[in-house]
């Protein structure tokens, strides 16, 4: 049996049914690549793009789709997608992170999960906050590349990661 049909499994003696799937993954290094052995380059290329792309192509969320969709597709009120558009969130995974507090403020996960849950309840097909990632995602849209850049280090996001200190130090 595999770990997700395993999780599945328990999670649905555990809890019942499932009426709610969130599927995120990612790992932070939060130094340049250049600084970086490759081992840790390729765990992150791995967990970060490789493993979107498996889900697109259908080979990595196969078992997952497996396992969770059948008992989400019994209330025959069919499958809905929300996309959730956060900023940063104040985590220790984020530790030493530092924005634009005015301009982009950090957020709690309790606000966001709130914002999810009423963007899903209201069945929004995106929610993005806080409201600056509105403009963001339509300034991704019709500027350059070379705009983005000058407004991000106009704003500092080009350093916000400076002294990024993250959970704990990372074992290759």
């Amino acid at each position: 049996m595999s770990a997700i049909a395993e999780a599945a499994e328990d999670m649905h003696m555990r809890f019942g049914k499932v009426d709610i799937l969130v599927n995120n993954a990612a790992i932070i290094n939060g130094r340049p690549l250049i600084d970086l052995p490759f081992n840790a380059i390729d765990k992150a290329i791995k967990i970060n793009t490789i493993a979107y792309l498996h889900v697109s192509q259908n080979q990595g969320c196969s078992q997952t789709v497996k396992h969770f969709l059948p008992t989400m597709l019994e209330s025959n009120s069919g499958v809905k997608t929300t996309v959730v558009c956060p900023g940063h969130i104040k985590t220790e995974l984020f530790k030493g992170f530092h924005n634009n507090s005015i301009i982009h403020p950090s957020l709690t996960a309790e606000y966001v999960a709130q914002k999810a849950i009423h963007a899903i309840l209201a069945d929004r097909d995106m929610v993005a906050m806080p409201f600056m990632n509105y403009i963001v995602i339509l300034s991704k849209a019709i500027l350059p590349r070379r705009a983005l850049e000058l407004i991000a280090d106009y704003m500092g996001h080009t350093h916000a990661m400076d002294k990024f200190i993250g959970r704990q130090p990372l074992k290759y």
